[in-house]
């Protein structure tokens, strides 16, 4: 049989030897030039070949944002190298190796450059194996929210990863799509002690939010266990998650059907679109949350117990005489501040997942009627809206650098629809970060700014110094399906100009063109349904 002109090609790689895996029967092929590559003092990583198409890396160290950057420089030389560039692979990647818990910047690296690869149709898989507990928020919750559209899956070695490619390799697209990420690393987890036992319930619960497979409960946890009130939050939580998606899926189910006669297909996309939004915040709760406990103190109070267990039989001659024994009550006294304030920070964060079911379940009801609001109107002031809005896409904002200037005048409350209105600010915030994070200007600013309008209503404008607009794309910005963006949808805006004209106002836009900003303003009237 004739080889192809990318078998002839890899068979000539020069500097590489090729042996055979006694375990896989696969073909290695491996160089001195790409063993132990340093990325930075403290970071290396070794690439090969495995076949004619599958990336073999193995990481090894402290991850750092340098060293992120650094492995991908190499990565896709390394695809030069072996004639890859340009063409599908599969990357499968070791991570028995990773010293530490990488920063936020160091892992959003990393989302960004696979997701750009996956989005290119160059990275078909994306398979790790000998995962250590420490990564396991690489393949958290925001995995399933981003449906990358290919399998991203931890096993538990080289050759049941090496065998999940080859399965790529010779599966259609449609059948190589069951991702069931944290569930299966889940399954992995050792318990160990205490704290432990501890994150893995806690992450196994919300690895079982809105998946296949039920999660535990927690009914019956004992009012003694330290993080009952953390596991209760959560129950709560996730019963509100899986009936606000079991309503939305039947509110969606029947909109589209009515749609076809009237027209209002938008409406069910427009659910969508905007429950998304308030998914991307709950996401960055769950992450936070996670790493609190991750960090949590009580391993200390575990470690404690054991020190009084090991003394149970003399415990009072071990407090008074034993030089150890007699720093416990200093100990403990020291230990009681830091983990009341652990547990207000478990409150506070679950409370802020609580506000954001809120208002998933508000976004549903709203649509209950093919999509016509019917909400309740109450009075509440401006700053108020601008201000929830923000805290809806705080993280986003932070992670990716945008600085927030308030302009606030001093306005009378409003009579209005508050979750509606909260919707369209939501989606203007989160347009004005999409369009800074595609702008080179800097430094990205968002500019948060409501004023009087003529005694009759309120002006509230979002300003952002990022991309700008082409005027002929100002003239179909608010077109329901328009979108500049790559995996825009085009519902956001359109839906936020028609809830906008239900309230009495209107939502509007000016840029000066490209790379000058823009500013959007919604005008409402101080009483909804007047005429701002």
């Amino acid at each position: 049989m004739m080889k192809t002109a990318q078998q002839n090609a890899l068979s000539e790689l020069k500097g590489f030897t090729e042996t055979l895996c006694p375990f896989t029967s696969v073909r290695i092929r491996r160089s001195p030039e790409w063993t132990d590559i340093p990325l930075t003092n403290e970071y290396q990583v070794t690439f090969e070949l495995i076949n004619d198409n599958i990336l073999s890396a193995f990481p090894k160290g402290r991850i750092s944002l340098e060293g992120t950057i650094a492995l991908f420089e190499n990565y896709d030389r390394f695809l030069e190298c072996v004639n890859l560039t340009g063409k599908p692979y599969i990357e499968i990647s070791d991570y028995s190796n990773i010293t530490n818990i990488p920063s936020k910047d160091a892992r959003l690296k990393v989302s960004t450059l696979l997701l750009e690869k996956i989005d290119a149709k160059l990275l078909i898989s994306h398979f790790v194996y000998n995962v250590p507990k420490h990564i396991r928020w690489l393949y958290n919750i925001g995995t399933k929210f981003k449906q990358p559209g290919v399998p991203v899956i931890a096993y538990d070695t080289y050759e049941e990863a090496v065998k999940a490619s080859l399965s790529v390799l010779n599966t259609s697209p449609a059948m190589a799509r069951s991702v069931t990420l944290l569930q299966r690393f889940l399954y992995r987890i050792t318990q160990r002690n205490r704290l432990d036992r501890y994150s893995e319930e806690i992450l196994e619960y919300m690895g079982a939010i809105n998946w296949n497979e039920p999660g535990a409960q927690f009914e019956t946890i004992p009012d003694d266990h330290p993080f009952k009130a953390v596991f209760d939050a959560l129950t709560i939580l996730k019963t509100d998650i899986e009936q606000s998606f079991a309503k939305l899926q039947k509110i969606q189910t029947s909109l589209v059907d009515m749609s076809r006669a009237a027209g209002m297909a938008e409406v069910a996309t427009g659910v969508l679109h905007n429950v998304g939004n308030v998914l991307n915040s709950v996401n960055v709760s769950c992450d936070l949350l996670v790493d609190q406990l991750q960090q949590s103190q009580t391993i200390k109070v575990g470690k404690l117990a054991d020190l009084l267990q090991e003394h149970q039989g003399n415990l009072s001659e071990f407090l008074i005489r034993d030089a150890r024994g007699r720093q416990v009550p200093g100990y403990l006294i020291s230990l009681a501040p830091i983990l009341e304030e652990e547990r207000q920070s478990f409150i506070k964060e679950t409370s802020t997942l609580r506000d954001r079911i809120d208002h998933i379940k508000e976004i549903v009801s709203m649509q209950q009627s093919y999509g016509r609001v019917s909400g309740v109107h109450e009075t509440i002031p401006p700053e108020v809206l601008m201000e929830d809005a923000l805290k809806l896409n705080a993280g986003d904002l932070t992670r990716h650098d945008i600085t927030v200037h308030r302009d606030y005048q001093r306005v009378s409350p409003i009579v209005t629809d508050k979750h509606q209105v909260l919707q369209i600010l939501l989606n203007l915030i989160n347009n004005a970060k999409c369009a800074l994070s595609r702008s080179t200007n800097e430094p990205k600013i968002i500019t948060l700014k409501f004023l009087a309008h003529e005694e009759e209503g309120v002006l509230f404008q979002v300003i952002d110094n990022g991309v700008g607009i082409t005027p002929e794309n100002l003239k179909q910005i608010f077109q329901h399906g328009f979108t500049t963006r790559k995996n825009g949808h085009g519902f956001g805006l359109h839906s936020g100009a028609i809830a906008a004209k239900e309230l009495g106002g209107s939502l509007t836009v000016h840029s000066s063109g490209p790379g000058l900003g823009a500013t959007f303003t919604l005008e409402l009237p101080f009483h909804s349904g007047e005429k701002a």
